[in-house]
């Protein structure tokens, strides 16, 4: 029995205008035209393992299970009722793709299909096809087939074809449970984005680029395993990574880029903690370090009791002065501060830099946190430090108005008598 008598034999049904099928069998009624030569040639070549034909045409009828030859007196223009029985076992006529996915089938395992012919679809495996359900699920079968060569070891599951496909965190310190992928292909899976099977050329390509294959490899497994623990949803493993596929295709990259930039992933989870100290360490200490200066606060403060106690004008305005010039200094010294932690906040980018292409992954989000915690401890102390700005200048502020009150009431009332004109103007333009 061979590929070119299916072949033939599914020519010969598209011929005959693709008759309806019923229990494995389909009749033609007609004149055979075009396919006369065809059915002669199968009809010759006759096994009963692929079909079986029976011909009915005037008073007259002749079967191949009879072990008949073909009648003579048959032309393209004789009206026949052709009964064909169509084959089993290998060579297949199945309804639908639907049905034939229901099953398990070879490409659950990763294979090619041969001399399997779907009827509603008009397709039989090995040709090219416009139908993306079918182009999908040959992709998937691919996919299945690349997944096999990727894993850490497979399995079939009992005898019914289908495969268990394991991966495991061997990179782990801990002991944790395989990552188990149990392929089956089916009409929903089929209709998600197809998957790019591209990144596994470059993955397996041995032939043009030898480089880091098998960390490549290694890189795949480890994503395959993170994106599996991550992604929440009730689909199975096999469903996971079809509609995930471009973050399984982004956390690889990100992954294999930061070996590449030859940081091992336990290396710069080290060096991601220690960054985090050290910048963590120095937004501290710009507090810290004007925290003695801050201590003067109060006691400037107690400058305006000491100017309201004071009856000579001139030692008031000595002491006004004094507080004048401390405040400043206590202003520009948590300004110079403050642009010390805008430097900081500026290389928070900078430190954790190797890691940018990494846009998924356990490490990638361990950097994400602990950029995220220093920004917000850097605007937190800058808050801070905008309410000692402010802070800085009130000693003096209240100073100079206990001096102006008690040694400069015109000024005090003239300055009153402006604030009134500027309300009632303003009152009165509302």
């Amino acid at each position: 029995m061979s590929a070119q008598q299916f072949e033939k034999l599914v020519n010969l049904y598209r011929g005959l205008g693709r008759p309806a099928m019923t229990d494995s069998q389909f009749v033609f009624k007609g004149k055979l035209r075009d396919n006369l030569t065809q059915l002669k040639d199968l009809w010759d070549e006759h096994n009963p393992m692929l079909s079986d034909f029976e011909l009915l045409f005037s008073d007259s009828n002749a079967g191949t299970y009879f072990g008949d030859i073909f009648p003579i007196n048959i032309d393209h223009d004789t009206d026949v009722t052709l009964k064909v029985s169509l084959p089993g076992g290998d060579f297949q006529f199945v309804d639908s793709l639907d049905v034939f996915l229901s099953f398990d089938n070879k490409l659950n395992m990763g294979l090619d299909v041969e001399n399997v012919y779907l009827v509603q679809e008009d397709y039989i495996f090995g040709e090219n096809t416009d139908n993306l359900t079918i182009k999908n699920t040959l992709i998937l079968s691919h996919f299945i087939n690349e997944l096999s060569k990727l894993a850490n070891y497979i399995d079939r599951i009992d005898d019914n074809g289908r495969l268990k496909i394991v991966f495991i965190d061997t990179g782990s310190s801990k002991k944790t449970p395989p990552i188990v992928l149990e392929p089956k292909i089916s009409i929903d899976n089929a209709s998600y984005p197809a998957v790019d099977l591209s990144v596994f050329n470059n993955i397996n390509n041995h032939e043009n680029d030898n480089a880091h294959v098998q960390e490549k490899q290694s890189m795949f497994r480890v994503s395959v395993i993170e994106v599996l623990r991550e992604v929440d949803g009730e689909e199975d493993n096999f469903n996971k990574l079809i509609k995930h596929w471009e973050l399984l295709k982004e956390t690889y990259c990100g992954n294999f880029e930061c070996y590449l930039t030859n940081f091992s992933f336990l290396k710069q989870k080290k060096e991601a903690a220690e960054n985090y100290m050290s910048v963590s360490s120095k937004i501290s200490n710009t507090l810290s370090s004007i925290s003695g200066k801050l201590f003067g606060l109060p006691i400037s403060i107690g400058v305006a009791l000491a100017i309201l106690k004071s009856s000579e004008k001139f030692e008031s305005i000595l002491t006004l002065i004094g507080v004048a010039i401390t405040s400043l200094l206590i202003l520009f010294t948590i300004q110079d501060q403050r642009k010390v932690l805008y430097s900081i906040r500026a290389s928070i980018d900078a430190l954790f830099s190797h890691t940018k292409s990494a846009k998924s992954g356990e490490l990638s989000e361990l950097i994400a946190s602990h950029k995220r915690d220093l920004f917000s401890q850097a605007d937190k102390l800058n808050s801070v430090m905008v309410i000692f700005l402010i802070l800085s200048i009130t000693p003096f502020i209240l100073s100079l108005l206990v001096y102006l009150s008690k040694f400069e009431p015109a000024v005090v009332i003239k300055f009153d008598k402006y604030i009134s004109i500027f309300m009632q103007q303003l009152l009165s333009s509302v």
